[in-house]
Protein backbone atom coordinates (compact mmCIF):
# COMPACT_ATOMS: atom_id res chain seq x y z
CA UNK A 1 0.00 0.00 0.00
CA UNK A 2 1.10 3.41 -1.05
CA UNK A 3 1.25 6.20 2.10
CA UNK A 4 -0.36 9.74 1.42
CA UNK A 5 0.62 12.41 3.26
CA UNK A 6 -1.18 15.28 4.58
CA UNK A 7 -0.08 18.05 2.09
CA UNK A 8 -0.96 21.55 1.70
CA UNK A 9 -2.49 23.80 -1.43
CA UNK A 10 -0.37 25.61 -4.03
CA UNK A 11 0.37 29.53 -3.62
CA UNK A 12 -0.29 30.39 -7.56
CA UNK A 13 0.44 33.19 -10.04
CA UNK A 14 0.55 32.83 -13.66
CA UNK A 15 1.07 29.44 -14.81
CA UNK A 16 3.91 29.43 -12.13
CA UNK A 17 3.00 27.59 -8.72
CA UNK A 18 5.23 26.76 -5.37
CA UNK A 19 3.95 24.42 -2.22
CA UNK A 20 3.51 26.31 1.06
CA UNK A 21 6.49 24.28 2.81
CA UNK A 22 8.77 24.32 0.08
CA UNK A 23 12.73 24.78 0.39
CA UNK A 24 16.47 26.39 2.23
CA UNK A 25 20.09 25.72 3.43
CA UNK A 26 19.62 21.77 4.19
CA UNK A 27 22.40 19.15 5.52
CA UNK A 28 22.37 15.31 5.57
CA UNK A 29 22.09 15.02 1.61
CA UNK A 30 24.41 16.12 -1.00
CA UNK A 31 22.77 17.49 -3.72
CA UNK A 32 22.62 14.59 -5.95
CA UNK A 33 20.90 12.99 -2.91
CA UNK A 34 23.73 10.72 -1.35
CA UNK A 35 22.94 10.45 2.12
CA UNK A 36 26.31 11.99 4.59
CA UNK A 37 29.06 9.54 6.18
CA UNK A 38 28.10 11.16 9.93
CA UNK A 39 25.63 8.47 10.75
CA UNK A 40 24.64 6.18 14.05
CA UNK A 41 23.15 2.85 14.79
CA UNK A 42 19.62 3.41 14.80
CA UNK A 43 18.43 2.25 18.31
CA UNK A 44 14.47 0.82 18.76
CA UNK A 45 14.40 2.89 21.96
CA UNK A 46 15.33 5.55 19.90
CA UNK A 47 11.72 5.67 17.83
CA UNK A 48 9.89 7.54 19.85
CA UNK A 49 12.58 9.97 20.32
CA UNK A 50 12.46 10.76 16.37
CA UNK A 51 8.71 10.61 16.12
CA UNK A 52 8.60 13.72 18.83
CA UNK A 53 11.40 15.38 17.11
CA UNK A 54 9.63 15.18 13.66
CA UNK A 55 6.85 16.56 15.11
CA UNK A 56 8.37 18.95 16.77
CA UNK A 57 10.12 19.92 12.77
CA UNK A 58 6.67 19.80 11.88
CA UNK A 59 5.31 22.54 13.99
CA UNK A 60 8.44 24.66 13.51
CA UNK A 61 7.48 24.44 9.91
CA UNK A 62 4.24 25.57 10.97
CA UNK A 63 5.45 28.66 12.20
CA UNK A 64 7.71 29.50 9.41
CA UNK A 65 11.12 28.73 11.94
CA UNK A 66 12.37 26.61 8.94
CA UNK A 67 15.91 27.18 10.18
CA UNK A 68 14.98 25.29 13.52
CA UNK A 69 12.70 22.78 11.87
CA UNK A 70 16.09 21.88 9.67
CA UNK A 71 18.10 21.89 13.16
CA UNK A 72 15.72 19.26 14.75
CA UNK A 73 15.39 17.29 11.75
CA UNK A 74 19.17 17.29 11.20
CA UNK A 75 18.97 15.53 15.00
CA UNK A 76 16.74 13.03 13.72
CA UNK A 77 19.03 12.06 11.15
CA UNK A 78 21.87 11.48 13.45
CA UNK A 79 19.67 9.13 15.26
CA UNK A 80 18.53 7.58 12.07
CA UNK A 81 19.77 7.89 8.63
CA UNK A 82 17.40 6.50 7.29
CA UNK A 83 14.37 8.13 8.39
CA UNK A 84 12.26 8.77 5.36
CA UNK A 85 9.97 11.09 7.23
CA UNK A 86 12.63 12.78 8.19
CA UNK A 87 13.72 13.71 4.83
CA UNK A 88 10.56 14.28 3.10
CA UNK A 89 9.88 17.07 5.86
CA UNK A 90 13.03 18.30 5.89
CA UNK A 91 13.18 18.82 2.12
CA UNK A 92 9.40 21.16 3.20
CA UNK A 93 11.61 22.79 5.35
CA UNK A 94 14.73 23.66 2.76
CA UNK A 95 11.59 24.81 0.35
CA UNK A 96 10.37 27.53 2.74
CA UNK A 97 13.50 28.46 2.81
CA UNK A 98 13.94 28.45 -0.86
CA UNK A 99 16.58 26.28 -1.20
CA UNK A 100 15.19 24.24 -3.91
CA UNK A 101 18.41 22.14 -4.71
CA UNK A 102 18.28 21.19 -1.06
CA UNK A 103 14.83 20.16 -1.23
CA UNK A 104 14.89 18.23 -4.21
CA UNK A 105 18.00 16.19 -2.62
CA UNK A 106 16.06 15.29 0.70
CA UNK A 107 13.02 14.32 -1.21
CA UNK A 108 14.86 11.53 -3.51
CA UNK A 109 16.39 10.36 -0.07
CA UNK A 110 13.07 9.75 1.05
CA UNK A 111 12.10 8.15 -1.58
CA UNK A 112 15.12 5.76 -1.78
CA UNK A 113 14.23 4.67 1.90
CA UNK A 114 10.17 4.36 1.49
CA UNK A 115 9.42 4.22 -1.91
CA UNK A 116 5.52 4.46 -0.85
CA UNK A 117 5.47 8.31 0.48
CA UNK A 118 3.96 9.05 -3.10
CA UNK A 119 3.26 12.54 -2.14
CA UNK A 120 7.02 13.06 -2.27
CA UNK A 121 6.90 13.11 -5.89
CA UNK A 122 4.43 15.76 -6.22
CA UNK A 123 6.55 18.04 -3.66
CA UNK A 124 9.82 16.93 -5.54
CA UNK A 125 7.71 17.96 -9.18
CA UNK A 126 6.94 21.29 -8.09
CA UNK A 127 10.07 21.96 -6.51
CA UNK A 128 11.85 21.27 -10.35
CA UNK A 129 8.86 23.42 -11.71
CA UNK A 130 10.20 26.28 -9.76
CA UNK A 131 13.59 25.53 -10.95
CA UNK A 132 12.16 25.70 -14.54
CA UNK A 133 13.60 21.89 -14.78
CA UNK A 134 9.57 20.92 -16.60
CA UNK A 135 10.89 17.99 -18.03
CA UNK A 136 11.71 16.19 -14.45
CA UNK A 137 8.84 17.86 -13.05
CA UNK A 138 6.27 16.00 -15.69
CA UNK A 139 8.29 12.83 -14.39
CA UNK A 140 7.48 13.38 -10.45
CA UNK A 141 4.02 14.34 -10.99
CA UNK A 142 3.24 11.19 -13.50
CA UNK A 143 4.42 8.97 -10.64
CA UNK A 144 2.36 10.61 -8.25
CA UNK A 145 -1.05 10.83 -10.35
CA UNK A 146 -0.51 7.21 -10.85
CA UNK A 147 0.33 6.12 -7.37
CA UNK A 148 -2.84 8.45 -5.74
CA UNK A 149 -6.29 9.18 -5.70
CA UNK A 150 -6.99 11.67 -8.58
CA UNK A 151 -6.01 15.18 -7.02
CA UNK A 152 -6.72 18.74 -8.46
CA UNK A 153 -3.17 20.02 -6.97
CA UNK A 154 -1.01 17.30 -9.04
CA UNK A 155 -3.28 18.02 -12.28
CA UNK A 156 -2.16 21.26 -11.97
CA UNK A 157 1.09 21.24 -11.17
CA UNK A 158 1.70 18.93 -14.13
CA UNK A 159 -0.56 21.21 -16.23
CA UNK A 160 1.66 24.32 -15.31
CA UNK A 161 4.68 22.11 -16.04
CA UNK A 162 3.73 21.45 -19.35
CA UNK A 163 2.94 25.35 -19.93
CA UNK A 164 6.38 25.82 -18.80
CA UNK A 165 7.43 23.68 -22.09
CA UNK A 166 4.58 25.44 -24.39
CA UNK A 167 2.58 21.76 -24.75
CA UNK A 168 -0.45 24.38 -24.72
CA UNK A 169 -2.67 20.93 -25.13
CA UNK A 170 -1.68 19.03 -22.78
CA UNK A 171 -1.64 21.63 -20.33
CA UNK A 172 -5.38 22.33 -21.08
CA UNK A 173 -5.73 18.89 -20.63
CA UNK A 174 -4.72 18.75 -17.07
CA UNK A 175 -6.33 21.55 -16.45
CA UNK A 176 -9.58 19.83 -17.70
CA UNK A 177 -8.57 17.20 -15.04
CA UNK A 178 -8.07 19.21 -12.03
CA UNK A 179 -11.69 21.40 -12.66
CA UNK A 180 -13.13 18.01 -13.09
CA UNK A 181 -11.92 17.02 -9.56
CA UNK A 182 -12.22 20.45 -8.20
CA UNK A 183 -14.20 22.63 -10.06
CA UNK A 184 -13.98 25.34 -7.62
CA UNK A 185 -10.37 26.23 -8.28
CA UNK A 186 -10.54 29.54 -9.74
CA UNK A 187 -6.82 29.94 -10.74
CA UNK A 188 -7.33 26.51 -12.35
CA UNK A 189 -9.92 28.20 -14.78
CA UNK A 190 -7.10 31.35 -15.01
CA UNK A 191 -4.51 28.54 -16.15
CA UNK A 192 -6.43 26.93 -18.57
CA UNK A 193 -7.53 30.32 -20.08
CA UNK A 194 -3.67 31.66 -20.65
CA UNK A 195 -3.29 28.15 -22.54
CA UNK A 196 -6.13 28.73 -24.87
CA UNK A 197 -4.99 32.10 -25.77
CA UNK A 198 -1.39 30.55 -26.79
CA UNK A 199 -3.28 28.13 -28.85
CA UNK A 200 -5.51 30.85 -30.50
CA UNK A 201 -8.81 30.19 -28.83
CA UNK A 202 -9.33 33.14 -27.44
CA UNK A 203 -13.39 33.40 -26.96
CA UNK A 204 -12.98 29.90 -24.69
CA UNK A 205 -10.63 31.57 -22.79
CA UNK A 206 -12.62 34.59 -22.11
CA UNK A 207 -15.32 32.39 -20.50
CA UNK A 208 -12.86 31.05 -18.50
CA UNK A 209 -11.59 34.28 -17.32
CA UNK A 210 -15.15 34.50 -16.28
CA UNK A 211 -15.29 31.44 -14.75
CA UNK A 212 -12.09 32.48 -12.32
CA UNK A 213 -13.94 36.18 -11.71
CA UNK A 214 -17.43 34.30 -10.33
CA UNK A 215 -15.48 32.07 -8.01
CA UNK A 216 -12.77 34.83 -7.08
CA UNK A 217 -14.33 38.16 -8.14
CA UNK A 218 -11.69 40.28 -5.76
CA UNK A 219 -8.61 38.63 -7.67
CA UNK A 220 -7.45 41.53 -9.42
CA UNK A 221 -5.07 39.33 -11.55
CA UNK A 222 -8.01 37.20 -13.43
CA UNK A 223 -9.38 40.63 -14.53
CA UNK A 224 -5.91 42.03 -15.98
CA UNK A 225 -5.62 38.58 -17.61
CA UNK A 226 -9.04 39.07 -19.49
CA UNK A 227 -8.16 42.43 -20.38
CA UNK A 228 -5.48 41.40 -22.02
CA UNK A 229 -7.28 38.34 -23.87
CA UNK A 230 -9.62 41.29 -25.25
CA UNK A 231 -6.21 43.55 -26.03
CA UNK A 232 -4.78 40.85 -28.22
CA UNK A 233 -8.82 40.64 -30.01
CA UNK A 234 -8.54 44.30 -30.39
CA UNK A 235 -11.05 45.51 -28.62
CA UNK A 236 -9.71 48.32 -26.14
CA UNK A 237 -12.59 48.99 -24.74
CA UNK A 238 -13.59 46.46 -23.15
CA UNK A 239 -9.86 45.73 -22.43
CA UNK A 240 -9.70 48.76 -19.98
CA UNK A 241 -12.89 47.90 -18.53
CA UNK A 242 -11.57 44.84 -16.71
CA UNK A 243 -7.99 46.76 -16.14
CA UNK A 244 -10.47 49.25 -14.03
CA UNK A 245 -12.42 46.33 -12.74
CA UNK A 246 -8.51 45.17 -11.36
CA UNK A 247 -7.41 48.07 -10.25
CA UNK A 248 -11.07 48.48 -8.28
CA UNK A 249 -10.50 44.90 -6.97
CA UNK A 250 -6.60 45.83 -5.47
CA UNK A 251 -5.41 49.54 -6.28
CA UNK A 252 -1.86 48.81 -6.19
CA UNK A 253 -1.76 45.92 -8.75
CA UNK A 254 0.93 47.61 -10.67
CA UNK A 255 0.36 45.58 -14.03
CA UNK A 256 -2.92 46.68 -14.67
CA UNK A 257 -1.54 50.46 -14.81
CA UNK A 258 0.94 49.28 -16.98
CA UNK A 259 -1.86 47.12 -19.26
CA UNK A 260 -4.20 49.59 -19.58
CA UNK A 261 -1.48 52.58 -20.44
CA UNK A 262 -0.90 50.33 -23.22
CA UNK A 263 -4.31 50.39 -24.40
CA UNK A 264 -5.02 53.77 -24.03
CA UNK A 265 -1.32 53.90 -26.61
CA UNK A 266 -3.45 52.16 -28.40
CA UNK A 267 -6.34 54.50 -28.69
CA UNK A 268 -3.93 57.20 -29.55
CA UNK A 269 -4.52 58.78 -25.52
CA UNK A 270 -0.90 59.20 -24.79
CA UNK A 271 -1.83 61.24 -21.97
CA UNK A 272 -4.07 58.97 -20.26
CA UNK A 273 -0.91 56.18 -21.28
CA UNK A 274 1.81 57.87 -19.67
CA UNK A 275 -0.30 58.52 -16.00
CA UNK A 276 -0.66 55.02 -15.73
CA UNK A 277 2.93 54.10 -16.90
CA UNK A 278 3.73 56.50 -13.82
CA UNK A 279 1.24 55.30 -11.68
CA UNK A 280 2.81 51.00 -13.00
CA UNK A 281 6.79 53.02 -12.16
CA UNK A 282 5.89 54.24 -9.05
CA UNK A 283 4.67 50.95 -7.57
CA UNK A 284 7.32 48.89 -9.28
CA UNK A 285 10.46 51.32 -10.23
CA UNK A 286 12.35 48.06 -11.14
CA UNK A 287 10.13 47.07 -14.14
CA UNK A 288 11.87 47.71 -17.31
CA UNK A 289 8.92 46.53 -19.07
CA UNK A 290 7.16 49.84 -18.41
CA UNK A 291 9.88 52.16 -18.54
CA UNK A 292 10.16 50.86 -22.47
CA UNK A 293 6.10 51.63 -23.00
CA UNK A 294 6.26 54.54 -21.32
CA UNK A 295 9.12 55.28 -24.03
CA UNK A 296 7.08 54.31 -26.93
CA UNK A 297 4.38 56.66 -25.95
CA UNK A 298 6.80 59.64 -25.70
CA UNK A 299 8.00 58.61 -29.01
CA UNK A 300 4.51 58.60 -30.67
CA UNK A 301 4.61 61.79 -29.44
CA UNK A 302 7.89 62.87 -30.89
CA UNK A 303 9.11 63.75 -27.59
CA UNK A 304 12.80 62.38 -28.40
CA UNK A 305 14.79 63.19 -25.63
CA UNK A 306 12.18 61.75 -23.16
CA UNK A 307 11.61 58.72 -24.75
CA UNK A 308 15.60 57.78 -25.22
CA UNK A 309 15.96 58.58 -21.37
CA UNK A 310 12.82 55.83 -20.40
CA UNK A 311 14.43 52.81 -22.88
CA UNK A 312 17.91 53.93 -20.67
CA UNK A 313 15.74 53.37 -17.57
CA UNK A 314 14.81 50.16 -18.65
CA UNK A 315 17.93 48.97 -20.35
CA UNK A 316 19.81 49.44 -16.63
CA UNK A 317 17.27 47.31 -15.45
CA UNK A 318 17.38 45.11 -17.97
CA UNK A 319 20.93 44.96 -19.88
CA UNK A 320 20.16 42.44 -22.23
CA UNK A 321 16.65 44.26 -23.30
CA UNK A 322 17.51 43.87 -27.77
CA UNK A 323 14.11 45.79 -28.29
CA UNK A 324 15.36 48.40 -25.41
CA UNK A 325 18.31 48.84 -27.78
CA UNK A 326 16.36 49.03 -30.72
CA UNK A 327 13.70 51.38 -30.01
CA UNK A 328 16.29 53.64 -28.47
CA UNK A 329 18.38 53.54 -31.54
CA UNK A 330 15.35 54.72 -33.39
CA UNK A 331 14.96 58.01 -31.24
CA UNK A 332 18.64 58.67 -31.35
CA UNK A 333 18.71 58.91 -35.16
CA UNK A 334 15.45 60.55 -35.10
CA UNK A 335 17.59 63.14 -32.79
CA UNK A 336 20.49 63.17 -35.44
CA UNK A 337 23.09 60.96 -33.55
CA UNK A 338 23.79 58.53 -36.25
CA UNK A 339 26.46 57.50 -33.92
CA UNK A 340 24.84 56.46 -30.67
CA UNK A 341 22.47 54.78 -32.96
CA UNK A 342 24.63 52.58 -34.82
CA UNK A 343 26.25 51.29 -30.98
CA UNK A 344 22.96 50.24 -29.89
CA UNK A 345 22.06 48.22 -33.33
CA UNK A 346 25.24 46.86 -32.60
CA UNK A 347 24.36 45.67 -28.91
CA UNK A 348 20.85 44.38 -30.66
CA UNK A 349 22.70 42.54 -33.40
CA UNK A 350 25.16 40.97 -30.69
CA UNK A 351 21.93 39.86 -28.60
CA UNK A 352 19.67 38.86 -31.30
CA UNK A 353 22.27 37.79 -34.72
CA UNK A 354 19.22 36.44 -36.31
CA UNK A 355 16.63 39.43 -36.04
CA UNK A 356 16.61 40.57 -39.03
CA UNK A 357 15.21 44.49 -38.62
CA UNK A 358 18.58 45.80 -37.00
CA UNK A 359 20.25 45.32 -39.98
CA UNK A 360 17.85 46.63 -41.93
CA UNK A 361 17.72 50.21 -39.12
CA UNK A 362 21.96 49.67 -39.11
CA UNK A 363 21.88 50.16 -43.23
CA UNK A 364 19.19 52.70 -43.15
CA UNK A 365 21.54 55.03 -40.64
CA UNK A 366 24.78 54.18 -41.91
CA UNK A 367 23.35 55.24 -45.37
CA UNK A 368 23.01 58.59 -43.52
CA UNK A 369 26.14 58.87 -42.74
CA UNK A 370 27.73 58.00 -45.98
CA UNK A 371 28.34 54.81 -45.67
CA UNK A 372 27.01 52.66 -48.05
CA UNK A 373 29.00 49.78 -48.96
CA UNK A 374 28.30 49.28 -45.18
CA UNK A 375 24.83 49.97 -45.56
CA UNK A 376 24.74 47.11 -48.74
CA UNK A 377 26.01 44.40 -46.67
CA UNK A 378 23.86 44.99 -43.78
CA UNK A 379 20.75 44.93 -46.05
CA UNK A 380 22.08 41.82 -47.75
CA UNK A 381 22.23 40.06 -44.21
CA UNK A 382 18.50 41.29 -43.33
CA UNK A 383 17.21 39.92 -46.54
CA UNK A 384 19.56 36.81 -46.17
CA UNK A 385 17.05 36.30 -42.52
CA UNK A 386 14.10 37.13 -43.92
CA UNK A 387 13.78 36.84 -47.75
CA UNK A 388 10.38 38.35 -48.16
CA UNK A 389 11.35 41.60 -46.36
CA UNK A 390 10.28 43.87 -48.94
CA UNK A 391 11.70 47.01 -47.11
CA UNK A 392 14.95 45.76 -47.38
CA UNK A 393 14.92 44.93 -51.36
CA UNK A 394 13.97 48.77 -51.72
CA UNK A 395 16.55 50.05 -49.96
CA UNK A 396 19.24 47.60 -51.25
CA UNK A 397 18.15 48.70 -54.51
CA UNK A 398 18.44 52.44 -53.38
CA UNK A 399 21.61 51.75 -51.68
CA UNK A 400 22.82 49.77 -55.46
CA UNK A 401 21.49 52.67 -57.19
CA UNK A 402 23.67 54.92 -55.90
CA UNK A 403 26.86 52.98 -56.32
CA UNK A 404 26.09 52.66 -59.98
CA UNK A 405 24.87 48.68 -59.65
CA UNK A 406 21.50 49.48 -61.40
CA UNK A 407 21.00 45.76 -62.51
CA UNK A 408 21.01 44.79 -58.75
CA UNK A 409 18.85 47.52 -57.97
CA UNK A 410 16.33 46.48 -60.64
CA UNK A 411 16.38 43.39 -60.00
CA UNK A 412 15.50 44.52 -55.82
CA UNK A 413 12.50 46.41 -57.27
CA UNK A 414 11.21 43.60 -59.16
CA UNK A 415 11.34 42.11 -56.21
CA UNK A 416 9.61 44.34 -54.07
CA UNK A 417 6.77 44.19 -56.75
CA UNK A 418 6.56 40.80 -56.85
CA UNK A 419 5.82 40.97 -52.68
CA UNK A 420 3.88 44.37 -53.55
CA UNK A 421 2.20 44.57 -56.85
CA UNK A 422 1.03 47.73 -55.82
CA UNK A 423 4.20 49.80 -54.46
CA UNK A 424 4.73 52.84 -56.71
CA UNK A 425 7.83 53.91 -55.09
CA UNK A 426 9.18 50.46 -56.75
CA UNK A 427 8.00 51.38 -60.40
CA UNK A 428 9.42 54.80 -60.25
CA UNK A 429 12.73 53.63 -58.90
CA UNK A 430 13.33 50.32 -61.81
CA UNK A 431 12.26 52.80 -64.21
CA UNK A 432 15.48 54.83 -63.41
CA UNK A 433 17.37 51.46 -63.28
CA UNK A 434 15.85 50.49 -66.61
CA UNK A 435 16.73 53.67 -68.11
CA UNK A 436 20.31 53.65 -66.64
CA UNK A 437 20.73 50.02 -68.22
CA UNK A 438 19.46 51.76 -71.57
CA UNK A 439 15.84 49.48 -71.15
CA UNK A 440 14.02 51.80 -72.49
CA UNK A 441 10.89 49.70 -73.55
CA UNK A 442 10.93 48.43 -69.87
CA UNK A 443 10.92 51.89 -68.56
CA UNK A 444 8.45 53.02 -70.64
CA UNK A 445 6.24 50.00 -69.66
CA UNK A 446 6.63 50.68 -65.70
CA UNK A 447 5.67 54.71 -66.28
CA UNK A 448 2.21 53.04 -67.81
CA UNK A 449 1.55 51.18 -65.03
CA UNK A 450 2.37 54.22 -62.85
CA UNK A 451 -0.09 56.02 -65.25
CA UNK A 452 -3.02 53.34 -65.40
CA UNK A 453 -2.98 53.79 -61.10
CA UNK A 454 -3.32 56.74 -61.24
CA UNK A 455 0.30 58.21 -60.69
CA UNK A 456 1.11 61.58 -62.63
CA UNK A 457 4.27 60.48 -64.86
CA UNK A 458 4.98 63.51 -66.43
CA UNK A 459 7.46 64.92 -64.30
CA UNK A 460 8.98 61.20 -64.03
CA UNK A 461 8.63 61.27 -67.95
CA UNK A 462 11.12 64.32 -67.94
CA UNK A 463 13.67 62.91 -65.67
CA UNK A 464 13.72 59.55 -67.74
CA UNK A 465 14.77 61.57 -70.94
CA UNK A 466 17.18 63.65 -69.32
CA UNK A 467 18.57 60.34 -67.94
CA UNK A 468 18.35 58.70 -71.52
CA UNK A 469 20.18 61.80 -73.10
CA UNK A 470 23.20 61.98 -70.42
CA UNK A 471 23.33 58.33 -69.05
Amino acid sequence: MRIRLTHVGLVVGIAIMTVALACGQSSGVSPTGEVSSEQSVFQESDQEMADRLIGSGVRFQELGDFQNAIKVLDRVLRLDSSNALAYYHRGNANGGLGNLEGAIADYGAAIRFNLELVDVYLRRGVSHSRLRRFTEAIEDLDQFIAGSEPDATAYRARGLAYYGLSEWERAIKDFDQAIAVDPGLAVVFNDRALSLVNVGRHTEAIEDFGRAVKLSPDEAMFYDNRGGTWQAMGNYVWAIEDYDRALLADPSYAPSYENRGNAYRRFNDYSRAIADYDEAIRLTPWSASTYFNRGMAYGLMDEWESAVRDYGFAISRYPLYAEAYYNRAGALSNLGDFDAAILDLDTVIGLQPTWAEPYHERARTKLKLGDTEGALDDLSRAIDLAPQFAAAYLNRGMAAYGVGDFEQAAEDYTKVLQMQPEALEAYEKRARAYTMLGLEEEAKADVATLAQMGFDVGALEAELADLWTHR
